[in-house]
């Protein structure tokens, strides 16, 4: 389903730049925090690094003055610094790990939260805040195998809504976290499944608006290929012309695992064994572009993978920062 995702138009790319410059800000502050603990304000300062500042018109081009600065001021320790000279300036004055300016330097923001939903988020983190870190740092060291990622779409769906000022209106949990999980998921993977109409109206295309936050997860994943969660978000619009009508869905059914194991090497002795045995045919090309394979990419730790799709004799993950290579 990779081909659902048309090519980046130029006009979107300083999107999707930004969305990745956000990525890059988020994961960078949480690596250079991983000796330490995030106190509840600190949870919600790294949330608010995924928002933006939106006009009905047009998004502020000085958000960073109310959110970034703040932020990072108070997930290192910081003193407001004064804003009038700019953003660069501002982050200079700062005592910041030398990735984090370097990064903070950079167009970020993703989100427009509203405005309900920013200054209760914030309580909600302290109620929540043992949970939230182990997701955040479960987020961080997400591996190549999606089943991780189905896994803590369960854990964000058990989490409870965060409520309005007036307790009147909840807000789902996985629409507060899921920008924050994609930017930091380390291969960008993790979908934003927010309120953003695309969002929605795609979800609504694939028959998922109904269901649950893995199944949504899922589903998403499934047309990211060999794309990223950044691409699926800022070209939402053009990929649900491209879904196809699809069947209803059968609520009791549940997607199968996918099973990964490590990319084998196939010896000498084992031909003999395979040979002997007369239940199989060695493929002696095959191995030995499995062996190559093995050795180029090792640092990659290519895996074999099955799955109800079928069965992948090699997978190499994130080889050049973004795609994922199937043999």
């Amino acid at each position: 389903m990779s081909s659902l995702i048309p090519t980046l138009p130029k006009s979107k790319r300083p999107w999707y730049l930004k969305e990745k410059n956000t990525s890059e800000l988020v994961r960078s502050v949480v690596m250079s925090r991983l000796d330490r603990s995030l106190s509840p304000d600190q949870i919600w300062s790294l949330i608010t690094l995924t928002w933006i500042t939106r006009s009905p018109k047009k998004v502020s081009t000085d958000h960073w003055r109310k959110l970034k600065i703040p932020a990072l001021a108070s997930l290192f320790n910081e003193s407001a610094p004064d804003l009038a000279d700019g953003l660069s300036a501002a982050i200079d004055s700062m005592t910041l790990p030398q990735a984090v300016a370097q990064s903070a330097k950079r167009e970020t923001g993703m989100v427009n939260a509203r405005g309900t939903w920013r200054k209760s988020s914030r309580k909600w983190c302290g109620e929540n805040r043992a949970g939230l870190i182990k997701i955040i740092r479960t987020a961080a060291d997400l591996p190549a195998n999606d089943q991780a990622r189905f896994d803590l779409a369960e854990r964000i769906e058990e989490l409870p809504p965060v409520k309005s000022p007036n307790n009147k209106a909840k807000l789902p949990a996985g629409v507060l976290l899921t920008p924050l999980i994609a930017c930091l998921d380390p291969r960008r993977r993790f979908p934003i499944v927010n309120g953003r109409k695309a969002v929605i109206s795609l979800l609504r295309k694939l028959q998922l608006a109904h269901h649950d936050l893995r199944q949504q997860v899922e589903g998403l994943i499934g047309i990211i290929g060999q794309k990223d969660a950044f691409m699926l978000d800022v070209l939402s619009d053009e990929i649900i012309k491209r879904v196809p009508i699809l069947k209803r869905r059968n609520t009791k059914t549940h997607t199968q695992k996918i099973h990964e194991s490590p990319l084998r090497n196939y010896d000498e002795e084992e031909r003999k064994a395979v040979l002997a045995s007369k239940t199989a045919t060695y493929r002696n090309r095959h191995n030995t572009m499995t062996k190559a394979l093995n050795r180029i990419f090792r640092r990659f730790n290519p895996m074999t993978e099955s799955s109800p799709a079928g069965r992948c004799d090699g997978v190499v993950n994130d080889y050049d920062g973004t795609s994922r290579a199937i043999c």
